[in-house]
């Protein structure tokens, strides 16, 4: 079977099945991966709430583009993790030009406007 379109309407169905019928052990090892990896890649809005958390999450002086703080983990980034823990149990990364062009339509409220990306990820 081939694997469908990250763009297409078919692929969230997809990727639920290959997530039900993933081990919980993948599972979790996906979610861990996923999170470093959207921690490591992007640039959010705002600051680290503190200088020793590990994660990116929460933040200080975050602010979606109307205004509103935007405090805890935002909705976005648990959406994201929760597609990108999808395409990483059925074998897609984030080098993925159309995976990452997903997490960054789920993203783009909570990243920051100037310099989405970190290091070497950019668009294919």
């Amino acid at each position: 079977m081939s694997k469908p379109d990250p763009l297409t309407s078919a692929f969230d169905a997809y990727l639920a099945v290959t997530w039900e019928t993933a081990s919980e052990k993948a599972r979790q090892e996906a979610i861990t991966q996923v999170s470093m990896d959207i921690d490591r890649r992007f640039n959010f809005r705002g600051a680290k709430a503190d200088d020793h958390q590990g994660k990116e999450w929460p933040r200080a002086n975050s602010h979606y583009d109307d205004g509103t703080p935007i405090e805890g983990v935002p909705e976005e980034v648990k959406h994201a993790t929760s597609f990108y823990a999808g395409c990483a149990v059925a074998g897609y990364t984030l080098r993925h030009p159309k995976v990452l062009a997903r997490l960054l339509l789920i993203l783009e409220p909570v990243l920051d406007p100037d310099e989405p990306f970190r290091g070497n990820l950019r668009p294919l």
